[in-house]
């Protein structure tokens, strides 16, 4: 029983994760005619702050920006 007691015990003590305050942007780049561009450089300037950010779109246009802090942006291509 008191083995039961001890697990319980630990079990109330593990740390929990707070709430994550950070946020992701995808996209896929197209050209006028529908069709995804590879390769092409993205970047995301935080309006407030200043803080730039660079990615490279894949083969198949896709990007992505992760754990942004919340906030204005804006996207250059």
């Amino acid at each position: 029983m008191k083995f039961f007691s001890r697990i319980i015990a630990v079990l109330c003590f593990v740390p929990l994760f707070a709430q994550v305050n950070k946020s992701n942007l995808t996209g896929i780049v197209r050209d006028p005619s529908g069709a995804a561009v590879p390769e092409v450089s993205i970047r995301l300037v935080n309006t407030g702050t200043g803080a730039v950010r660079q990615e490279l779109s894949d083969s198949t246009g896709l990007y992505r920006f992760s754990l942004l802090d919340f906030g204005t942006y804006r996207i250059e291509a």
